[in-house]
């Protein structure tokens, strides 16, 4: 079966640190979409994304 092309696409995966929601997030980023991966175990995340090369910001971003 052919895959989508979804570059430039957005995701946001929450639990995408590990099982399902880090296999989806692995799919989509090979498929060329911007993943955010959202979960409460920050360091599986980290890892999840930095064996992708996913670019972590220094600190989460916030609208007052």
């Amino acid at each position: 079966m052919p895959r989508l092309d979804l570059t430039g696409a957005s995701a946001i995966i929450t639990g995408g640190a590990s099982g399902i929601g880090k296999a989806s997030a692995r799919q989509l980023a090979d498929t060329g979409a911007h993943i955010v991966i959202a979960d409460l175990h920050e360091e599986l995340g980290n890892e999840t994304g930095v064996d992708r090369g996913v670019r972590r910001p220094d600190r989460p971003s916030r609208r007052d």
